[in-house]
């Protein structure tokens, strides 16, 4: 079972972060359109990732009412980025006002404007359903022997329908991706580690170096449905190596992985100012990057603040 979190995993966060940045057209580096198409796959990551560390809270929660307990398990997920959320929404909000004042209201281009978003409330009703399963199961190993279900049956209903039905399409099977990914997570974290090392050397690299370099040639150009599951599965071989990897972590990492979801949040105010005649991509990409910078550091400073009149 996985405790403490490696900061390697905050490395990757922010790569596939930058993947969808770039899938987007909100990177520095301009998108021809050719390559790394499937930004979607980037979000599996965060799905399966989001799923390694769950089991440690699912436990801690056993011991409260049902649904205070749930309440805490996803205000506890919520809360370091409700501020930025609430952010986004009074900006768009504005901007919503503002672009139909003047040019009528339409749905599809103004509350489009928000559709980036679509991962984090698909996120949190995976973490909700995951919560109550765990909660309603007793026998642990029928638990987990749905979770193995889940993550088949989440991902062949994905790739089975992905690509055929457009209006499925649309929804993106956000729930099957979710609860297929989160379930893969927690098995990731309950496979025991390994000690592949000796002396200095840790061998863990010589599985995560070739993997990195084999999703990024894979992901390139995926011509079908069995190369893009493949990376689903090079997904676990890469975090379950990265987590027989001790001592990797600190104030840096933490750092990392906090401003890849807000560059991911942040997107949303990007799309209303594209609205605005902002097009420029490396404009929009610094802009985005002072937004989750300034967010971290106003935010952080008045959670510390509060912290400090709490102790008091």
């Amino acid at each position: 079972m996985t405790k403490k979190r490696n900061g390697l995993l905050e490395l990757y966060r922010l790569f596939f972060c930058f993947w969808v940045l770039y899938f987007h057209h909100f990177l520095f580096i301009e998108n021809t359109g050719k390559v790394y198409r499937d930004a979607y796959l980037a979000v599996e990551f965060f799905f399966i990732l989001g799923g390694v560390f769950l089991l440690n809270s699912l436990k801690r929660s056993e011991d409260l009412p049902a649904w205070q307990g749930c309440g805490k398990f996803i205000w506890g997920r919520l809360k370091p980025l409700f501020p930025t959320l609430c952010v986004v929404f009074c900006f768009n909000v504005t901007g919503i006002i503002i672009q139909a004042s003047k040019y009528g209201f339409d749905f599809n281009t103004q509350i489009g404007t928000v559709y980036y978003l679509w991962f984090l409330p698909f996120l949190f009703l995976g973490l909700f359903c995951m919560y109550w399963l765990y909660r309603c199961i007793k026998n642990k190993t029928v638990f987990f022997i749905l979770l193995g279900v889940l993550t088949i049956a989440g991902y062949t209903v994905e790739f089975s329908i992905h690509f055929t039905q457009y209006w499925l399409d649309q929804l993106h099977l956000s729930i099957a991706r979710s609860l297929g990914g989160i379930s893969f997570g927690i098995l990731i974290s309950r496979i025991p580690r390994m000690a592949l090392a000796w002396k200095k050397i840790n061998f863990n690299y010589l599985v995560i170096l070739p993997t990195i370099a084999l999703i990024l040639w894979t992901a390139y150009k995926p011509q079908n449905n069995w190369e893009r599951a493949s990376i689903i599965v090079m997904y676990g071989f890469l975090i379950y190596f990265t987590l027989n990897i001790q001592n990797v972590g600190g104030k840096f990492f933490d750092f990392i992985g906090a401003l890849s979801m807000r560059l991911y949040i942040y997107m949303a105010i990007l799309c209303m100012l594209l609205l605005f005649g902002v097009t420029d991509y490396v404009e929009l990409f610094f802009i985005n990057l002072t937004l989750a910078l300034t967010d971290m550091l106003v935010f952080g400073w008045l959670n510390k603040r509060l912290s400090q009149k709490k102790k008091a």
